[in-house]
């Protein structure tokens, strides 16, 4: 999370609003003159990604700040919470802001470090499974787990082996989760919080969707679930229209894994909340496991967006 002041600077014609960030905190870039190489190299490019970017007009690399564009507008978590209070089955206009998501995530995994010119070492798929298997065994979650797949090596048949040792060589946004996209006035999406890693694109989609499912933490009722579990079928349909295929094993594996370390993140920092949390979380990891029993891969992307079934 980037912490961030707003100011105001004179320019001549007038005000402009600024935002100035600090990235020396909690973040995979550190160095604003990389983080600006990284920035210019896709913003080059002619595609939806490159005009969500805010513009970046300045860094003071001493004191690790960049000065950029702020964006009047509303963050798609406030847009979304807002539709959640309301039982309406659809709304055109969250189908087509989703479709919008779903392209410009899919125009991330086409990111490549090396093009950007950032130094990296390629990730591996099997980096997450020295944190994932001590919390899918851990003795709060176990009931959750449905009798298809209630151990390790019952989650581990449901795949192919190459989802374990695929290489990947992705540079992603690290966190793109509603609260940090922003749907300005004219409509259009940005993505303002601008921190970058190599890793795998599925990873990162399993994050947007599990910060979905977060949005029924203060509301879990059944009409809210199924339209939360709505809306990431609609963003998957879309997404798989412009992915690789190996994305669809791929998000099958890490939307379980991303699940349970969000899940046991929130329990630490809200240890008054953590029966609460399981009892939430355990619910979405026992209802996708149950539909992840049924099939097989390799699979469509169909068949995974409809694992998002709502209880």
């Amino acid at each position: 999370m980037l912490r961030k002041t707003i100011f105001f600077e004179t320019l001549e014609g007038g005000k402009k609003t600024v935002v100035v960030k600090d990235i020396s905190g909690n973040t995979h870039v550190k160095d604003p003159e990389q983080l600006l190489r990284i920035h210019t190299h896709i913003t080059r490019q002619e595609n939806s990604l490159a005009a969500s970017l805010p513009k970046i007009f300045g860094i003071d690399r001493d004191r690790c700040l960049i000065r950029m564009e702020y964006i009047p507008g509303s963050t798609l978590e406030t847009i979304l919470k807002s539709k959640l209070k309301k039982s309406r089955d659809s709304d055109p206009n969250v189908t087509e802001t989703f479709n919008g998501l779903a392209e410009l995530f899919a125009a991330m995994t086409r990111l490549k470090p090396s093009e950007a010119g950032m130094p990296f070492t390629p990730w591996q798929n099997r980096n997450v499974l020295s944190t994932f298997e001590p919390l899918f065994t851990r003795w709060p979650l176990r009931h959750y787990l449905p009798l298809e797949i209630n151990t390790l090596q019952k989650f581990y048949d449901k795949f192919n082996g190459q989802v374990f040792s695929r290489i990947i060589e992705n540079l992603m946004l690290v966190d793109c989760q509603p609260k940090n996209i922003l749907v300005a006035e004219g409509g259009s999406l940005r993505l303002i919080d601008m921190d970058y890693a190599v890793t795998n694109p599925a990873l990162a989609v399993a994050h947007f969707l599990i910060s979905l499912d977060r949005l029924g933490l203060t509301r879990p009722f059944n009409f809210v679930i199924a339209k939360i579990a709505a809306w990431q079928r609609c963003f998957l349909s879309a997404f798989f229209k412009h992915s690789e295929p190996d994305f669809i094993e791929d998000l099958a594996f890490f939307y379980p894994t991303t699940l349970l370390r969000v899940c046991n993140w929130h329990e630490k920092n809200r240890k008054w909340a953590a029966p609460y949390l399981r009892w939430y979380y355990g619910n979405r990891l026992k209802n996708y496991l149950i539909r992840l029993g049924n099939i097989s891969f390799p699979a469509d992307g169909k068949s995974l967006a409809n694992l998002f079934g709502g209880d």
